[in-house]
């Protein structure tokens, strides 16, 4: 900063022809020098200051206006207390516009609205508390959707004044694009026999049958006396029971984190932290980034961790097994027995391998041949249609259900 922005004004009494004398000898700037009787006020620059007291101990100097940035500065001094209380005034107008006082919850099914409302909680996305940035509100909703893919289609949280509109899309679950090539419905894998469903085709095992890796559930031969008369591409579902032997390792022990409920709000003004760490462990969320006279404050909030370590049991291992399976059965099918068969104890770790039951859809499709179309006697085809969907036009006049078998 160049001299011009630091100058003072300084009132000179006693001895005033001396203190001129001294200033000039000693190479001191003197600038708008005016005579007031007994006195005289004269400019100077603020690194002469010091040398001009010292100097000058016979004469009575003092220090009547600051002149260029020393002067706002003065002026900062001065008015620190009203300066404050205006910033103070500001920082709260920005942190009560960005308190929710209200969620509201856009969706027209009453199941789907309470899904929402239980994962804002478990996201402590609640009222009556500041408001999360757009970064945060766009990481929860990614969130939301990646626990519930099987239910929502997409969730936007937006912040209206001071409150949230949720709104969600359900996700509608397709069914199974049914093919017109002929084929047969198979076993995907060994299986007990469970359930069977079938909507086209020849129902050729039932509850409680063993069968093995590719044999045929639902025929699309359609047969009469023993003779194939014409095919058709079976379609059900067929459930049964699976068994597997599988292999989990797991740590001895597991950190988790537990908010205590203690929080404060904190300040970062100029990259400077207002208030020191009050907390060994916590966790920081910007609540909002502003600008005042170019210098960039930060509000953030503070919540205290708990750090809880737990050892781990069968019971933890078999639910990571658990997770595994629901990833692969992929909604269709589910764990129905559990039981640990060996456990090996690391250093850090335990290896577990366990006898696991599934009851799961075993559908697998084997098609057609050419040969085994053009085998088919033409002038049957109708008879061929009624037989392949006789338990939908049955279905269609009696309410009665063929084909399905339950355990």
């Amino acid at each position: 900063m160049s001299n011009m922005n630091k100058r003072i004004y300084l009132e000179v009494t006693n001895e005033l022809n001396r203190f001129i004398k001294k200033c000039i000898d000693n190479n001191i700037n003197l600038y708008n020098i005016s005579y007031k009787k007994d006195k005289i006020i004269v400019l100077i620059d603020v690194k002469d200051y010091l040398k001009i007291k010292r100097l000058n101990y016979y004469s009575k100097i003092r220090v009547i206006k600051y002149d260029g940035v020393l002067n706002v500065k003065k002026i900062i001094k001065d008015n620190m207390f009203y300066i404050m209380v205006i910033l103070l005034a500001f920082i709260w107008m920005n942190l009560v516009t960005n308190y929710i006082v209200d969620i509201e919850i856009i969706h027209s099914n009453s199941g789907v609205r309470r899904l929402l409302k239980d994962e804002l909680d478990k996201n402590n996305v609640k009222k009556f508390s500041l408001a999360y940035s757009f970064e945060e509100l766009d990481s929860i909703t990614k969130k939301i959707l990646a626990d519930n893919k099987n239910n929502l289609e997409w969730v936007s949280i937006k912040k209206d004044g001071m409150k949230y509109i949720v709104r969600a899309e359900e996700r509608i679950i397709k069914s199974e694009e049914v093919s017109d090539k002929p084929r047969d419905i198979v076993a995907s894998k060994d299986a007990y026999i469970t359930k069977v469903i079938s909507n086209k085709g020849n129902v050729l095992v039932r509850q409680g049958e063993y069968v093995k890796k590719g044999t045929v559930l639902i025929s699309g031969k359609i047969t009469l006396y023993d003779e194939v008369k014409g095919v058709t591409s079976a379609s059900g579902s067929v459930y049964g029971n699976v068994w597997y032997e599988s292999t989990v390792e797991i740590p001895k022990e597991i950190s988790s984190e537990k908010l205590t409920g203690k929080k404060r709000y904190n300040l970062n003004v100029g990259n400077k932290i207002l208030l020191k760490n009050k907390y060994e462990h916590f966790k920081q969320k910007n609540i909002r980034e502003i600008k005042i006279f170019g210098i960039k404050i930060k509000i953030y909030r503070e919540e205290e961790v708990e750090i809880i370590k737990n050892k781990t049991d069968d019971e933890y291992a078999l639910s990571r097994l658990k997770e595994e399976f629901d990833k692969k059965l992929n909604g269709k099918g589910a764990i129905t027995y559990q039981k640990v068969l060996k456990k090996e104890e690391n250093n850090s770790t335990i290896k577990y391998r366990v006898f696991v039951i599934t009851n799961e859809l075993i559908n697998a499709y084997s098609y057609f041949e050419e040969s085994d179309m053009n085998d088919t006697n033409q002038s049957n085809q109708f008879t061929y249609w009624v037989m392949a969907n006789a338990c939908t036009i049955f279905n269609s006049f009696n309410n009665v259900t063929f084909g399905v078998f339950e355990s």
